[in-house]
């Protein structure tokens, strides 16, 4: 299924033009609302010492000075210019607090800096002001739903001490894009964003309802594509090939169509026909980053690692917030012998997904290579906190115990590691390794022998060692291990 994930976020950034010059209805109802303003603040009772023409002249010019703090907060918006925008935009509110379009300002540009809590009370204070905006109501979605997806970003959904939960944000979002859909109920990119956020939810059906709206009201690659995800989340692979072959005869210059057909294929395991898609997507749309993502991932798989690196580099090159290709990239590096730079992207991809156990795995690997046995610990256990049944985090311990020649304890964490993940070909030497150190030898071998089945070519030492992190300190229990069971590391071939 092609990647859905972020697009509606990434396109958050689409409101930052002058109010004026991209919604000139709001811009309007806006004016309107100055005027209204202006004729009640008239039919007061004049204060002290006032006449009513000076009044009408403050009015005026407070509704002016309104406007023109607003319009610079859009223009300072459009600059980057965040903390400018901000100040104007308060201006403009505290001069006029009902004025929807500056709420919506100041949302964004607090959605800017990282301040998406007050963003969104913003957000929502417009929509409540101007609630037949169908505009403010996608702006509100769409920060709702960058809330409730918080593993694709660097911050978690909302802050640690809100009370609000993933799932309120999530029908926040489905509430506000369907009230934008109810006022604008031809407008096919709506279709497409509800479509893709049900998709989210695995509300497959509903996906694919709108999914067919859109493409009926817009037939266009990008509508072919998504439905053809719905059809497929459905479990209707032929009819979600057949959306996709439609979306790539309509623009044969986008790349999602093929990349779409890829990720089918590949999930289908058709590991050449999904290259072949991958490098078409590539062709056609050599800005699509997670066309090399995918791309890198099958050359990975298919040990090509100096192909793959150029991949996973393009790939982050177009896209730095991608998370995986950056752990990714990272496993080569290490694979390449370079675990300095491989810490780097173990880091980096935890940042972007801190509760990513896989990256968390690898950079407490990378720790155990440099001997830093503490700071593997400690990752260990963060793993555990986060996961505790994830194999991840056993598979560490299992190993840190190991290098502490604590037998008993290593076994316990390569029983937990082995139950979560059975086929773990790491866990069954380390497992073989103590129970060998405990004169258990019959059990190691049966372990050794479970491990070869898995991995015939760890009668290589190099392979072996490589498993087990081998350091100086264990060469001498590990040749001595493998020279007594060369019989069960080479088995003798079969009878023809």
């Amino acid at each position: 299924m092609a990647n859905s994930r972020g697009a509606l976020i990434r396109r958050q950034n689409d409101s930052l033009s002058l109010l004026r010059g991209r919604h000139p209805q709001s811009f309007m109802r806006f004016v309107q609302t100055l005027l209204a303003a202006c004729l009640a603040l008239l039919s007061c009772p004049l204060l002290p010492g006032q006449t009513s023409s000076t009044r009408s002249a403050m009015i005026l010019q407070q509704s002016a000075q309104a406007l023109a703090d607003m319009q610079d907060g859009y223009a300072r918006l459009s600059r980057n210019d965040l903390k400018g925008a901000q100040a104007a935009f308060l201006r403009a509110i505290t001069l006029q607090p009902d004025l929807a379009p500056a709420h919506r300002g100041l949302g964004l540009a607090l959605w800017r800096v990282g301040k998406k809590d007050d963003a969104l009370r913003e957000l929502t204070q417009a929509v409540q002001i101007e609630p037949g905006d169908a505009d403010f109501h996608l702006d509100l979605a769409k920060a709702a739903w960058s809330l409730a997806d918080g593993s694709g970003s660097s911050q978690s959904a909302g802050n640690s001490d809100s009370e609000v939960t993933l799932d309120a944000y999530r029908e926040l979002a489905i509430s506000e894009m369907q009230k934008a859909l109810a006022l604008r109920p031809r407008d096919a990119k709506i279709h497409l964003d509800l479509a893709e956020l049900y998709l989210e939810l695995h509300k497959a059906k509903d996906a694919t309802a709108q999914a067919l709206d859109a493409a009926q009201l817009k037939p266009d690659a990008r509508a072919f594509v998504i439905l053809g995800q719905a059809y497929w989340a459905e479990g209707n692979e032929v009819q979600a090939l057949s959306q996709y072959e439609k979306a790539i005869q309509l623009d044969p210059h986008d790349g999602e169509g093929y990349l779409a057909i890829g990720q089918l294929q590949l999930r289908e395991g058709h590991i050449t026909e999904a290259e072949k898609a991958f490098r078409e997507a590539i062709q056609a749309s050599p800005e699509l980053a997670a066309a090399y993502a995918a791309l890198g991932q099958i050359l990975q798989q298919t040990h090509r690692l100096a192909e793959a690196r150029n991949a996973f580099e393009r790939a982050l090159a177009l896209n730095p917030e991608d998370w995986e290709s950056t752990y990714r990239l990272g496993e080569l590096m290490a694979e390449e012998g370079k675990p300095q730079q491989a810490t780097v992207c173990f880091q980096k991809a935890l940042q972007l997904h801190p509760e990513f156990p896989a990256a968390r795995e690898q950079l407490a690997m990378s720790f155990l290579r440099r001997g830093d046995l503490s700071n593997a610990a400690a990752e260990a256990q963060m793993i555990s906190m986060q996961s505790p049944q994830a194999p991840e985090g056993h598979r560490v311990m299992a190993l840190v115990l190991w290098k502490q020649r604590s037998y008993d304890a290593s076994l316990a964490e390569c029983a937990m590691a082995l139950n979560a993940d059975p086929n773990s070909v790491q866990m069954l030497l380390i497992q073989s390794l103590d129970l060998w150190q405990q004169g258990r030898r019959r059990e190691a071998r049966h372990a050794l022998a479970e491990a070869v089945k898995r991995q015939p070519h760890i009668a290589s030492s190099m392979v072996f060692c490589r498993l087990v992190l081998c350091d100086a300190q264990d060469i001498g229990v590990i040749s001595d291990f493998m020279n007594k069971n060369r019989w069960i590391l080479n088995p003798p071939p079969p009878e023809p």
